[in-house]
């Protein structure tokens, strides 16, 4: 992880880029691609909430977060998501691009990303 030199020399710069960009105290600032830079074009104001779900985990079996192989079979992929402590199954699939829609379509509906 980088900062960018224009945030890293000015904090004016950094500033004027929050403020044009829809900082609010109650908010963090997120990285939109979660191995890029701390810089203009990848970062974006959001909840705590919307930052969590964001994150990159690479310790679930499919690298993807709410996606894991059917204890059934392991060629089948169950997507889930949970909101508000409450686990929701989103469906079961032949494909990993498939699971990975759903569960982007469940991130929308839910926390609005």
């Amino acid at each position: 992880m980088v900062v960018c030199d224009e945030w890293l020399n000015s904090f004016e710069a950094f500033h004027n880029w929050a403020m044009e960009s829809g900082y609010h105290e109650k908010l963090t600032i997120d990285r939109i691609d979660g191995d890029g830079n701390y810089e203009p074009s990848n970062c974006r104001w959001v909840t705590r909430t919307v930052q969590s779900v964001n994150r990159t985990y690479s310790n679930t079996q499919t690298g993807h977060r709410g996606i894991r192989f059917s204890n059934d079979n392991p060629n089948i992929f169950r997507a889930t998501i949970k909101v508000r402590q409450k686990s929701i199954h989103l469906g079961t699939f032949h494909l990993l691009e498939d699971a990975i829609a759903a569960r982007k379509e469940a991130e929308l509906k839910y926390f609005g990303i």
